[in-house]
């Protein structure tokens, strides 16, 4: 029997009960309050004795949106973590955030203004680290750039890959994609930038901000240089797992997927294959009847 026909066989019977992966709504505007109300962390550098901070953060009723301002002085950080070592985490975070199964952060955002200083910095920045900090990836986002930080010792913290993007004239609604050793980042659901995750557990920083890069399930957003400044808006941040061999993108792994992994084997669907490092559930690099096998063994675990 070949792999289609075993797709359609044994999905056949298993199509009543597709399921969708679980996806946590971290934070929502909506709501009408700060992320300080749903559970997040807001934390801001220089503090006394150190000096001050201008950061500036505001709810705007009308837009459903939080504002966050650095732009005052350079020197400003400020933004929001999802755990920090004064607090106990976010209440709504998942158990496991594991690499090896997969797992989607998504929020929407747009950066009204943004300078900085060096081009190895930016002022508005996301990371995460999931359940294993050396598998993590942070994101800066220029106005017109979005780009990774290098991990590493050497290079650490340096501007790695990057896609031209424009971040600044709207909000944009992206996803986060992690699984194992590789990320996918989408905008508006066109993925625009794929790479490897990160290890930055060697920095050592501030009293602040040196503690993120070795804290395991921690999502930051926010401004976390003295090299940059910027003023952004958030919607919404959200977690969605597992999305590891969710081929057409929506919110699980269901019979769908099956049936797109043998058009894309069969190349039917060739736009479809940047999702490869996502869904390769082997490691070999090429998707196969390895990644089959996961999508219906997902399926049959959920009936």
């Amino acid at each position: 029997m070949n792999i289609f026909l075993l797709f359609i066989v044994i999905g056949s019977l298993l199509l009543p009960a597709t399921s969708r992966g679980e996806t946590i709504i971290l934070y929502d505007a909506s709501a009408g309050t700060l992320p300080a109300a749903q559970g997040w962390t807001y934390a801001f550098y220089p503090f006394p004795p150190f000096g001050g901070n201008q950061a500036i953060q505001t709810f705007d009723v009308d837009g459903e949106y939080v504002r966050l301002d650095t732009c005052a002085d350079t020197d400003d950080m400020a933004g929001f973590f999802s755990d920090s070592p004064a607090s106990r985490p976010l209440e709504a975070l998942p158990e496991s955030m594991d690499p090896s199964q997969g797992y989607m952060l998504s929020f929407a955002v747009q950066i009204e203004e943004e300078s900085h200083a060096s081009d190895d910095r930016a002022g508005f920045s996301v990371i995460l680290t999931g359940d294993n900090y050396a598998k993590a990836i942070e994101l800066a986002f220029w106005e017109d750039e979005i780009w990774v930080q290098e991990g590493g010792t050497s290079e650490l913290h340096t501007h790695a890959e990057g896609v031209a993007f424009d971040t600044a004239s709207a909000m944009h609604s992206y996803d986060l994609l992690i699984s194992d050793d590789g990320y996918i980042l989408r905008a508006d659901g066109e993925a625009i930038l794929e790479g490897a995750t990160r290890d930055y557990s060697s920095f050592s920083g501030n009293p602040l901000f040196g503690f993120p890069y070795t804290t395991p399930r921690l999502i930051f957003l926010g401004d976390d240089t003295s090299s940059a400044e910027g003023r952004f808006v958030l919607r919404s941040v959200g977690i969605t797992l597992p999305v590891l061999a969710n081929l057409d993108n929506d919110d699980g792994i269901g019979l769908d997927d099956a049936v797109l992994l043998f058009q894309i084997l069969v190349g039917t669907e060739p736009g479809q294959a940047i999702l490869g490092t996502i869904a390769d559930v082997d490691g070999d690099g090429r998707l196969g009847m390895e990644e089959g096998a996961f999508i219906l063994k997902k399926i049959a675990e959920n009936q």
